[in-house]
Formats: structure tokens, C-alpha cells, sequence
């Protein structure tokens, strides 16, 4: 493979991840590893780099199919020790197999020991054609029931030149437009997200009002319940003390008749 070609396939690569939605520092925080202590960019596999492929593998294969991707690595992700990163491997080489059989003569060979020290051209070349893979298939998703050809054209090999740039000016038309309307979609539904937040914040200020109103109500009910206990009890003493104004008031005139001396009236 001339020089050019494997500079092509490693920045392609870069780019088909992008494109995907890798995002470095949420990959490492996935695998359980530090962004500085990971090396990741166009040039992670100029050498070995066993974190990278993991990351990058796992992140493929849950774009190509995640609940697939749950099943198949939910023993030995993240591989945190060499029991798991073996089982890893063993798996993602079975999985890549299974694609080169179905791809045919268009993805490269999948043997094992590539896996072993992940780097290198021949692994590049190897992950360029994975992750071309799984970027067709989302094209050919979004374009299902659509346009044929913008698929067709992209995993297809003309030989005529002047076809090949037509039929890629014209996937790389239709496939902005695609990422166009997404975007636009994405648009909307932040907007709705942010007039819901909004709403919410009104709602949860409004309960706050609410919350506090109903505790001020029920002060002044406890305080209304406790002048009103307040003043039955005034009333029970003032009826105790007329009570005794009577009694005594009628003790009075006894003593009252004695002194003048009216005692056989009380006797």
C-alpha cells in the first residue's frame, strides 16, 4: 500500500469517527481512562495503542448496532484487566468476520493477531474499512425507502473518473442535505427543550409561591385556633369568678342580716 494511501485511510478514519459522533473525553470516561493518559487523534495508531482500539471499537460497533454491542460485550466492557481485553479482542475479531464475510472482497482480511498490537498500517487499514462500514450503514438507514443510488455511489468502484466525481458530488449533495435536516431537527427539539426548562423554572417558582402561602395560612389558622382556646379559657375563668361573686354575694347578706340583727331569718 503506497505511502499516500495509508495517510489517506488513517486521516479518513479520523474523519468517519467524527462524523459518527466520537467524542474523546466522553470515550474515556466510558472505558473507565483519563483523556491524559489516552492517545487519541489522527495519529493514535501510528503505534500500538490497545486504549484507542478499544475505544474506538466499542464506540463502532454500538453505532453499528447497540443493543447488539450491550449483548455481545457486556462480560468484558470496559476491559479493565487481561481476562476482559482478551475476551474483548476474541469478540471484536469474531464480529469484524462475520462483516468480512458479508462485505466480500471490498473489507480486508480479519485474522486475530492484528489485535495484538493494534497499530500500524495494516491495522489502519483495517479500521478505516470498519468504520467505512458503519458510516454506510447509517447512510443506507437514513436513506431507506429513498434515494438507491447516493448509497450505491459511496460503497461502489467506478473506474470511468469523470463518473466517480459526478456520483460523489452528488452523495456528498444528498448527504448534506441529510445532515441539514438533522441539524435542523436538533434545532427544534433544543428549542422545545429550552422553553421546557423555562417552563419548568416558572412551575417550580410558582410552587415555591404557592408552598409558602399555604404555610403562612396555616400560621394564621394555628393562631386563630389558639385565640379562640385563649379566649374560651377567659371565658371559663370569668364564669368561675361571677360564680364565686355570687356565692360570696350571698354570704355577704347572711353576715349582712346578723349584724343587724335579723339571724333567725338563717336559722
Amino acid at each position: 500500500m503506497a505511502a499516500s494511501q495509508q495517510t489517506w485511510q488513517r486521516d479518513h478514519l479520523w474523519l468517519y469517527l467524527q462524523a459518527l459522533g466520537f467524542e474523546a473525553e466522553a470515550a474515556c470516561s466510558a472505558a473507565g481512562k483519563s483523556l491524559a493518559h489516552v492517545t487519541l487523534g489522527v495519529n493514535m495508531f501510528d503505534k500500538p495503542n490497545k486504549d484507542a482500539f478499544s475505544m474506538t471499537a466499542h464506540f463502532l460497533f454500538s453505532k453499528l448496532d447497540s443493543s447488539r454491542c450491550r449483548e455481545t460485550f457486556r462480560y468484558c466492557w470496559p476491559p479493565f484487566d487481561k481476562k476482559r481485553d482478551a475476551e474483548f479482542r476474541k469478540l471484536c475479531c469474531e464480529w469484524l468476520k462475520k462483516i468480512s464475510d458479508e462485505c466480500g472482497s471490498s473489507f480486508p482480511q480479519v485474522v486475530a493477531s492484528v489485535f495484538l498490537s493494534p497499530g500500524g498500517a495494516k491495522f489502519v487499514h483495517l479500521m478505516y474499512h470498519f468504520a467505512k462500514y458503519v458510516v454506510l450503514q447509517h447512510i443506507k438507514r437514513d436513506t431507506e425507502g429513498g434515494i438507491s443510488y447516493f448509497y450505491d455511489s459511496l460503497n461502489s468502484k467506478p473506474q470511468d473518473l469523470q463518473k466517480t466525481l459526478i456520483r460523489n458530488k452528488v452523495a456528498r449533495n444528498r448527504f448534506l442535505q441529510i445532515i441539514q435536516r438533522e441539524d435542523t431537527i436538533i434545532q427544534k427539539y433544543q428549542q422545545k427543550a429550552q422553553l421546557m426548562v423555562k417552563q419548568i423554572r416558572d412551575l417550580r417558582s410558582e410552587y415555591a409561591a404557592l408552598q409558602s402561602r399555604l404555610q403562612k395560612m396555616e400560621a394564621e389558622e394555628d393562631h386563630g385556633q389558639n385565640r379562640s382556646e385563649k379566649i374560651q379559657k377567659v371565658r371559663n375563668m370569668w364564669a368561675s369568678v361571677m360564680e364565686m361573686l355570687s356565692f360570696l354575694a350571698e354570704e355577704k347578706e347572711a353576715v349582712d342580716s346578723v349584724i343587724q340583727g335579723q339571724v333567725d331569718q338563717y336559722t
